[in-house]
């Protein structure tokens, strides 16, 4: 379901990833019909939720997770790019930084954690474009 409340985001703006924004991302960058840039500080298994109009309260949060020194830094940059004259491919990049450094070899068990919702993004962005679609006019693919 696209939500109409998140169709004007602008940067700083903190959207949730989870109940209560126990976990979230903020807006980095935005331009509009190119592309999204999200950052994330959260504790690598855990989340403590914040509100998300407090900002004093969400730099406090992230402040802690540092000085704990167990947090995931990361970022997600969405980016749609024209292929033709009738097509356009997204294109997901994701980096990450795990602290403290010895927990970067748990970094492909959290990759596989996170398959199954990441996939299910990606299933849903495709079966939305479609749909907003004539035939003909947009290919989908998901490689």
């Amino acid at each position: 379901m696209i939500l109409p409340e998140w169709q004007q985001l602008k940067v700083g703006d903190i959207v949730p990833d989870g109940p209560d924004f126990a976990a979230y991302f903020r807006v980095m960058e935005v331009r509009q019909n190119e592309a999204i840039v999200y950052h994330s500080i959260r504790h690598p298994y855990r989340g403590q939720a914040v509100d998300p109009n407090d900002a004093a309260a969400v730099a406090r949060r992230e402040g802690e997770l540092i000085a704990g020194g167990l947090y995931l830094d990361f970022t997600w940059t969405f980016t749609l790019r024209p292929v033709g004259d009738d097509a356009t491919r997204l294109f997901v990049r994701a980096r990450s930084d795990l602290h403290p450094r010895w927990l970067v070899a748990m970094e492909t068990i959290f990759g596989l954690v996170d398959l199954f919702p990441v996939t299910t993004m990606f299933r849903g962005i495709k079966r939305r474009s479609e749909a907003g679609t004539r035939p003909g006019k947009v290919r989908v693919r998901t490689t």
